[in-house]
């Protein structure tokens, strides 16, 4: 993962411009000159990264490392599946 760094100033121009983009976009489908699935696909990617400019990015690794698979699977289990794991295993 790459961390960019900017200021707020610069973090507000970001999020303009892919504002910008995403209006283009639609004024273009409704020109015609793009298709709705194109548009779909494009304004998905523009709100991903306005998400990630505001900050509230998520972790798109493919795979979860393993003591965090370990701790989510145990916070998914019933109190009783917990129970039972926590009796000493003959």
């Amino acid at each position: 993962m790459i961390k960019i760094e900017c200021d707020p100033w610069e973090q507000k121009q970001l999020s303009e411009y892919l504002q910008y983009a995403k209006k283009k976009l639609i004024e273009d489908c409704n020109n015609g000159l793009i298709t709705a699935l194109y548009l779909e696909i494009e304004i998905n990617k523009i709100n991903n990264l306005l998400r990630i400019v505001a900050g509230k990015g998520q972790n798109d690794y493919l795979l979860d490392s393993a003591s965090y698979r370990r701790q989510s699977m145990y916070n998914n289990l019933s109190e009783a599946d917990k129970e039972i794991r926590r009796i000493p295993q003959i």
